[in-house]
């Protein structure tokens, strides 16, 4: 009976592990929203991390998180490092192209609690003098094996989806201001 039990528990974890294999190398999520802001004021939140803990749910997350900078103070070559005890774990970030008012590309190198590499876009566009400003959130990351077992039992693009959308709810408050 042990035997039967541990066949059949080898062989649940087996077939788990396999369809966490089969799944992309590649997790991708976007999400947008309308700011009624101008997109030079949204473009400033989100090009200088200095003013990230003001809507990034990461920093609203977790209050003990510590965050360093380097590099430039905003734009192309700014870098900033954190590292956390809950949700935020430890990564670095760069800002590594962009378009003024428009974009900002930002390079996410985590190192806890495992290994994974991403890019996140911000794509910032007015919708002409009155209209709000359309704010989308991108990210295109290495789908690591942990996160692919993750993906087995709840679906990431919700999962991750549901920080971005508090994130992009954060920014809104805070540049509708």
């Amino acid at each position: 009976m042990l035997l039967r039990i541990l066949g059949i528990l080898v062989l649940v974890v087996g077939v788990i592990l396999a369809v966490a294999a089969a799944k992309p190398a590649r997790l991708k999520v976007e999400r947008s929203i309308a700011i009624d802001a101008p997109a030079a004021k949204v473009f400033g939140l989100v090009n200088d991390f200095h003013n990230w803990k003001q809507w990034a749910p990461g920093d609203k997350d977790d209050p003990t998180s510590n965050r360093t900078y380097s590099g430039a103070e905003a734009g192309v070559g700014a870098v900033s490092n954190w590292r956390g005890n809950g949700n935020t774990n430890s990564a670095r970030m760069e800002i590594t192209g962009g378009a003024q008012d428009a974009q900002v590309i930002v390079t996410v190198d985590f190192s806890s609690p495992f290994v994974a590499h991403n890019v996140n876009t911000f794509w910032i566009k007015a919708a002409g003098a009155s209209g709000p400003t359309k704010v989308t959130w991108n990210f295109d990351g290495q789908n690591v094996f942990m996160m692919k077992v993750m993906g087995v039992f709840m679906n990431m693009d919700h999962f991750m989806g549901q920080h971005f959308e508090q994130g992009l709810q954060n920014l809104k408050n805070v540049a509708e201001k």
